[in-house]
């Protein structure tokens, strides 16, 4: 073991996921309280970097004011992706419908938020993996029907496919 690191609040706290590049350590998951400035709703998700030793770089807290859990995440030369489920819409996005919609965030190593992508169905939809590829990000998740525009299908896995700019 070369380090280990343990963090939290007095609130229920879930690391789901850890990504590494050239920069650091990144861990991505769910919390209660309050891991940064500033708490926004019942349950935010967080990132937070480390650098090769083990210090933290900076944590960063986002969500909606409502419920939003964070079940991926993944790096690459050009930022930190992170993908899971919210409630209500994030800024800028269209709630879609359903009690979860599926997300994903972009982040640049520095850990600023680049943009955001919401989608869904009616139903229930979540994002529990992300890779990252040459000139891509990958999708992968749930959607409890078929997503607006595909095809009739009885499957309820998704894969969805992003360019780093979020198209």
């Amino acid at each position: 073991v070369v380090w280990t690191r343990q963090f939290g609040t007095v609130d229920a706290e879930v690391a789901y996921g850890v990504a590494t590049d050239g920069t650091g350590v990144y861990t991505a998951g769910t919390t209660g309280g309050t891991l940064a400035e500033p708490k926004i709703g019942g349950t935010d998700g967080f990132l937070r970097k480390f650098d090769s030793g083990g210090n933290v770089l900076w944590t960063r807290q986002f969500g909606t004011t409502s419920t939003d859990d964070v079940y991926a995440v993944a790096a690459g030369a050009l930022g930190v992706y992170v993908g899971g489920r919210t409630v209500i819409a994030f800024p800028g996005q269209t709630k879609v419908g359903g009690l979860y919609d599926a997300y994903v965030i972009k982040f640049d190593v520095s850990g600023t938020q680049q943009w955001v992508r919401e989608f869904g169905t009616t139903r229930e939809d979540w994002v529990f993996a992300l890779a990252v590829g040459a000139a891509s990000v990958v999708v992968g998740g749930y959607a409890e029907e078929n997503l607006p525009g595909v095809p009739a299908t009885t499957g309820t896995m998704l894969v969805r496919l992003y360019d780093f700019d979020g198209n």
